[in-house]
């Protein structure tokens, strides 16, 4: 999902049906409530489509990009252009990436300061990065770096001026590695590969989470420690392009209550806020940019809203700075709010309660945005079973 200039909000979803996979989007003009027709932007048989991710730029246009495979062919990355003045899609195309021998795991387009668009690509082995000109629609030359060893996931972000911090986890011989590099847009030179922590939680490698401030720093977060774990975390500084070190921010003893799940969101003054599951309590603690340090851990409820605890949270900030943390479960969603003017989390919300015979589905599919004007959108899968039928729904819930 993401907020256009003009404030309607698109989202697009991928559907497995029983004899293809078709990519879907819409618009809901947040003014009038009315949602535009639904459009088809892609379909494929004998394959899959996957991992769709939209990014709007100040002008209008929003880019959709998303993983496309065919039987018998690797992994590829797509995107269409949805049109801000004429509210339409177009015909999705295939950016130029260089042939590789992996499947693209993720692809997902960033635009910088001047208004054109970058498609970062990420594989088990390479991170790649291709620019658009926008206004001629014209395909750059393709930045590409190739890790010295396979990784078990990439995470990578563009800043506003084009430089690229990526994180990943490497498999070692005894132990999985946490390891990170930065790329100089003004030098043209990505930086020697960093060991920023090991023993990463081997089951819950998919909590590694990766975000830019509004100071171009970034911040992952990761579950450490096995099945007794603890949360941890690191910044990179973009004047040296190095890693700090990896700090615990969660203080409770994981022997009692081991942490996982986390999540990460900066905002635009340099504030970053981390927020973790630790055995039926979600807390959270926060960096600040004037002192450098991460807070004592706060509880932001000691109950989940709904029934059963969350399967991962989803967070987002506005440009205000106030932070919004979704969740769900088999048995509902849920939402809390801290305002930056007193740093304090509200009350939890239940923001669906399913009724007997329906189940949310979230985790991965669950996804939250904001507006510039401080509106926040939160959406999940929901089966509703009616009749001895079974309804797939696409449940959507703003903030306002």
């Amino acid at each position: 999902m993401a907020y256009d200039n003009s404030g309607g909000l698109l989202v697009a979803w991928s559907v497995a049906e029983p004899t293809a996979n078709t990519l879907y989007a819409a618009r809901l003009n947040t003014r009038t409530g009315a949602w535009s027709a639904t459009t088809i932007i892609e379909t494929i048989s004998n394959g899959a489509i996957a991992a769709p991710r939209l990014t709007c730029g100040s002008l209008g246009d929003c880019y959709l990009a998303w993983t496309h495979w065919q039987s018998g062919n690797y992994r590829t990355a797509q995107i269409a252009r949805f049109d801000g003045s004429t509210l339409a899609w177009g015909a999705p195309s295939s950016p130029p990436l260089a042939a590789s021998s992996w499947d693209v795991i993720s692809a997902t387009p960033v635009f910088d300061s001047a208004g054109n668009l970058t498609l970062l690509a990420t594989t088990s082995a390479q991170i790649m990065a291709v620019r658009l000109n926008t206004a001629a629609q014209t395909w750059g030359l393709q930045n590409t770096y190739t890790l010295s060893a396979s990784s078990l996931g990439v995470r990578a972000a563009m800043d506003p001026v084009g430089n690229i911090s990526a994180v990943w986890v490497r498999d070692g011989a005894s132990t999985r590695w946490v390891y990170g590099n930065y790329y100089n847009a003004s030098t043209g030179v990505w930086s020697a590969e960093q060991p920023i922590d090991d023993r990463l939680n081997t089951p819950m490698m998919g909590s590694l989470w990766l975000t830019l401030d509004g100071m171009n720093a970034a911040t992952v977060v990761f579950a450490r420690g096995g099945f007794i774990s603890e949360i941890n975390a690191s910044r990179l500084d973009p004047a040296t392009g190095l890693w700090g070190p990896s700090t615990k921010i969660s203080n409770i003893d994981p022997n009692i209550n081991t942490a996982y799940s986390p999540n990460v969101v900066g905002d635009a003054a340099g504030y970053v806020t981390a927020v973790w599951d630790q055995i039926g309590v979600l807390w959270s603690s926060r960096f600040s940019p004037v002192s450098g340090q991460w807070s004592t851990p706060i509880a932001m409820s000691t109950t989940f809203g709904i029934t059963g605890g969350p399967s991962g949270t989803f967070l987002a900030t506005d440009i205000a700075g106030n932070v919004t943390a979704t969740w769900s479960s088999r048995f509902g969603a849920a939402a809390c709010r801290m305002l930056v003017n007193d740093g304090v989390w509200g009350p939890v919300t239940n923001i669906s309660v399913p009724t007997i015979g329906s189940v949310v589905f979230s985790s991965d599919v669950m996804q939250t945005t904001s507006s510039a004007e401080g509106d926040v959108a939160t959406a999940w899968y929901q089966r509703n079973d009616a009749n001895g039928a079974q309804l797939y729904k696409l449940e959507l819930n703003v903030l306002r």
